[in-house]
């Protein structure tokens, strides 16, 4: 399925993963006209189709679960949120390895590390999303336990999540979401 986006084109497998494009764009499933927001359409780990804004809803739950740390609150939506973002237990009643759900969703985006005081920006690509984090490839691969910032393009803004490395292999690394996202305005966008 070719899916045209102004002058981007996504292109997205069998499985509904996005497998290439300038940004995270395809329409949600049956509609045929785009209402001018972005979506990513995936499947869940058991094969159904993921009921709503993946992106949206793991920034809306990382936003209310570092409110929920702060001030104690306890939040209707980050519950469902929870619900939907958590990983199911094990059938056999064995212990989970992944605390949430691991989608395959190929985004481009640019990765903020802060190297000998200075600022670099790289550009990465992710293999998987989850609320808790997300799996990147990369050419300059960063340090365990470097503090970085996964920057997302989305409509007419930036998308900022700031991150810890949990690992580095060659060209690839595993980012921990730690806090909450801001959102910032494009450059030359208005709003």
């Amino acid at each position: 399925m070719i899916t045209t986006l102004g002058s981007d084109t996504c292109e997205i497998d069998e499985g509904c993963r996005l497998v290439s494009g300038a940004s995270f764009s395809t329409p949600e499933p049956g509609n045929d006209a785009l209402d001018g927001k972005s979506h990513v359409v995936v499947r869940t780990p058991s094969g159904e189709l993921y009921g709503g804004d993946l992106i949206q809803d793991i920034l809306e739950y990382r936003k209310l679960r570092a409110l929920q740390l702060a001030e104690g609150t306890n939040d209707e939506t980050l519950t469902l949120l929870e619900e939907r973002l958590r990983a199911v237990p094990r059938e056999d009643g064995g212990r989970n390895v992944r605390a949430y759900h691991r989608f395959d969703v190929v985004l481009r985006a640019k990765l903020r590390q802060a190297r000998e005081g200075q600022a670099k920006l790289s550009d990465v690509e992710t293999i998987n999303v989850s609320a808790g984090g997300v799996k990147i490839t990369l050419a300059v691969t960063p340090a365990p336990g470097e503090q970085v910032w996964l920057l997302l393009p989305q409509d007419e803004s930036l998308i900022i999540l700031p991150a810890r490395v949990a690992w580095a292999r060659e060209n690839a690394a595993g980012l921990m979401f730690a806090g909450a996202p801001t959102t910032r305005p494009l450059r030359g966008k208005r709003r």
